[in-house]
């Protein structure tokens, strides 16, 4: 059974998410940089010291997800070396959204 939560839900809510996980960082720790923010779309890349990360939130048309995707990328590697990935499918809830650009974060700052 699908939950039928929509973009602007899931924009709303995993960029709040996002920003509270972030505010309890110094802000010395990593480098964000918001390359897309609107209504339909939301891209943000976060740099830390031993890796970086992309979160996508926007309606794919053609990419294995439905509305989010979070890379994390070891930066201290000569190959690529991913550290956190995930997407969500139709049958993810908000609360599931949220937990794993959590998780995400928390990997990422404890890299």
């Amino acid at each position: 059974m699908s939950n039928n939560i929509d973009l602007s839900n899931v924009l709303k809510n995993a960029k709040v998410a996002l920003f509270e996980e972030l505010s309890k960082y110094p802000i010395e720790s990593y480098n964000q940089d918001i390359v897309i923010n609107n209504d339909c779309c939301f891209r943000t890349i976060i740099e830390w010291e031993k890796c970086m990360g992309e979160l996508i939130i926007e309606e794919a048309e053609f990419a294995p997800y439905r509305y989010v995707s979070f890379n994390i990328l070891s930066s201290i590697t000569e190959e690529i070396a991913p550290i956190f990935y995930w997407c969500d499918s139709e049958n993810d809830s908000l609360e599931t959204i949220i937990d794993k650009i959590k998780e995400g974060l928390l990997i990422a700052f404890k890299y």
